[in-house]
């Protein structure tokens, strides 16, 4: 929104930093014993999202991925060098950088099986990124889906968080991390299987609920040599998974593709189109349509003309010589500025306020080029 404020405090900061520096994995030998709970399709496809993939070794242990087997895995993350390095992994389907709560238009209930290890933090907004998490994958999961999902203890047992997590699955298991792993970060995996309705649980049902795991002593440690019932994961198709990527243009790598002399850019760009273009563009120029107006618009006008994807296109007398294009761009800039506390022990934030900056290019016969912000 045009003169919108948000505030930045440092968490969302460090979550930046914490891609950049790199984030801590989940154990493979935890992330293999998982694996011996689940029951995948044989002959069909299973598509597999891991929404903060890392180095997408985690995801590959947890369904047990093998080459030629009918697991699709997808995957998720903030840092650059974790993208680099799980998307050239050959059996990838397909790994995207950005913020997966933010950043991310993803096809809903187009996932049979989800294995989130979420950063384990607090968003700008206070609330924690293992609430978010679950708010965003869980619209992705198929009715039956499978979920594993690894988050601290003392996060798990939040009445806030449980009631999300105990409304919308039903629980099967929760088993802590054993005990040389688990002093670490109390990890515990919960493993749950969506419900095709909400449950509704009331406060008191939760609470009797929540009893049962606030003795954390009494969690089962994850057996390594687990041998019964599995968990049956539904199919589902690569084909399904019809938008996965991110808001924002890939530039990079229709460049490169540029570079490579292959068909691929084009086909990156219509897909980026097709995914988002509706959601986030302008609808293209109607050069001519709104007229040739007796003077140049003011701000508001270009502004207004800006937005609607209008303008006058063509302008001036060939005969004259003056013949020109003008075009209209809208972009929205976000400035910041720094908010030091107002008690001493309060904390510092970044203020940041967004406005729309409105840029007309004319573009003469002779070539020249006149930017009028």
């Amino acid at each position: 929104m045009i003169g919108e404020e948000s505030r930045e405090s440092r968490f969302s900061r460090s979550l930046a930093n914490h891609a950049k520096a790199g984030a801590y994995y989940t154990d493979p030998a935890h992330c293999k014993a998982m694996y011996r709970f689940l029951e995948f399709p044989k002959e069909e496809e299973a598509t597999c999202l891991d929404p903060s993939i890392g180095d997408g070794k985690a995801l590959k242990s947890a369904c047990g991925k093998e080459e030629g087997d009918g697991k699709k895995l997808f995957g998720v993350d903030l840092s650059k060098e974790a993208v680099r390095t799980a998307g050239s992994d050959p059996l990838m389907e397909q790994v995207i950088e950005g913020d997966f709560v933010r950043d991310v238009i993803i096809s809903q209930k187009s996932f049979s099986f989800i294995f989130s290890n979420p950063p384990y933090m607090a968003a700008e907004d206070g609330a924690r990124y293992e609430e978010k998490f679950l708010e965003r994958f869980t619209p992705l999961l198929k009715t039956g889906g499978v979920l594993l999902y690894v988050i601290p203890y003392g996060q798990f047992t939040t009445p806030k968080l449980f009631l999300k997590l105990f409304n919308r699955y039903e629980v099967l298991q929760v088993y802590r991390f054993q005990e040389r792993e688990y002093q670490k970060f109390h990890q515990v995996v919960i493993m749950a299987v969506k419900r095709s309705a909400n449950a509704n649980l009331t406060g008191t049902q939760r609470d009797e609920l929540l009893s049962q795991y606030l003795v954390e002593e009494d969690l089962p440690e994850l057996p390594f040599d687990y041998d019964g019932d599995r968990i049956p994961v539904p199919a589902g198709s690569a084909s399904q998974v019809v938008s996965f990527t991110t808001a924002e243009f890939p530039a990079g790598e229709a460049l490169l593709a540029m570079n490579d002399e292959s068909r691929i850019s084009g086909e990156i760009v219509r897909n980026h189109r097709q995914t988002v273009g509706a959601r986030i563009s302008a609808e293209k120029w109607k050069g001519a349509v709104m007229g040739r107006p007796p003077i140049h618009p003011n701000k508001g006008s270009m502004y207004l003309l800006g937005i609607c994807g209008a303008g006058t296109g063509r302008c001036g007398d060939e005969d004259a010589g003056t013949m020109h294009l003008e075009r209209g761009v809208v972009k929205m800039i976000d400035e910041s500025r720094r908010v030091m506390p107002e008690k001493d022990d309060g904390p510092e934030q970044i203020v940041v306020t967004r406005r729309a900056q409105v840029t007309y290019n004319v573009i003469e016969a002779d070539g020249r080029i006149t930017n009028l912000s």
